[in-house]
């Protein structure tokens, strides 16, 4: 079973072995078990598993079960995919998410006004465009590139 929804808050992270315990957002019909608990009925759940995407407003694919535990009906993930946004917003969050290296929030911001919805397509076709941006270096650029 999966689930697309949207990353909300990471609730807790262990840095040795990578369990992460999150908040995800979905318009999807959720179990009436999780709809009971709080903010269920809004469509917020929680989910576990090992190095879960937690960046708030990252588009991402959960695969895995619900599963009782005692902090209530939360999904346990054994898969998961970052789902490539197509909207500005989505585009500066995704760019910010630290999936790239190099790029933080100012960085992925000045991307995303230079070059818009086009962003992804730059970095795809013609990734020698980032340097018209400021900031960018051919260093940089080649970091950016690398990761």
């Amino acid at each position: 079973m999966s689930i697309c929804c949207k990353a909300i808050r990471q609730i807790y992270y262990n840095a040795g072995s990578g369990y992460t315990v999150a908040s995800y957002m979905t318009n999807e019909d959720l179990p009436e078990e999780v709809k009971k608990q709080k903010n269920g009925n809004y469509g917020i759940f929680q989910a576990f598993g090992t190095e879960l995407p937690t960046n708030e407003g990252l588009d991402v694919e959960l695969t895995g079960d619900w599963k009782p535990t005692k902090y209530g009906m939360q999904y346990s993930v054994s898969n998961f995919s970052v789902t490539m946004p197509t909207t500005k917003e989505g585009i500066r969050t995704y760019l910010s998410s630290s999936l790239i290296k190099g790029i933080g929030p100012a960085m992925a911001a000045r991307i995303v006004e230079t070059f818009g919805e086009d962003t992804l397509n730059v970095f795809n076709d013609s990734p020698e465009k980032l340097l018209q941006v400021k900031g960018i270096t051919q260093k940089r650029l080649d970091d950016i590139l690398e990761g």
